[in-house]
């Protein structure tokens, strides 16, 4: 699986719940447009892990093009018929809805509204995953 690495995750979720994401593979949909993202992408057992990373160096030469996750989605979006992964397991923006992961876009990395109780997300995982460590 791969996260954005702006993702916070807001609650606990078995072994069993993150089997169900790896029968098929997961993409992040857009909410509001027919697109993939590269926010939330689970791997099963075909080789879409491994032509993903491919494409990915393939595409790149020497940096980092925006963007450029998301358009080797598209590439591969047929061949292997992705399933939009979505609520209950991430949002966007969406501090208030519950889902195991939110992530920010754009603007919203700068906004008060969302970038507080991004915060408080982010303060709660890291306590959780400290006091679990004692």
């Amino acid at each position: 699986m791969t996260l954005d690495a702006d993702t916070i995750c807001t609650q606990t979720f078995t072994e069993q719940d993150l089997s169900l994401l790896f029968k098929s593979t997961h993409v992040l949909l857009h909410p509001k447009e027919f697109r993939w993202l590269a926010g939330l992408v689970t791997f099963n057992q075909s080789n879409f892990r491994q032509d993903y990373a491919n494409r990915l160096k393939d595409n790149q030469g020497k940096e980092w093009n925006i963007g450029c996750d998301q358009k080797v989605l598209v590439e591969l979006a047929e061949t292997y018929k992705f399933t939009p992964v979505g609520a209950p397991w991430m949002k966007i923006g969406k501090t208030k809805v519950p889902t195991v992961f939110i992530t920010l876009k754009g603007n919203q990395k700068t906004k008060d509204t969302y970038l507080s109780a991004f915060l408080e997300h982010r303060i709660k995982s890291e306590d959780t995953c400290n006091n679990n460590l004692v």
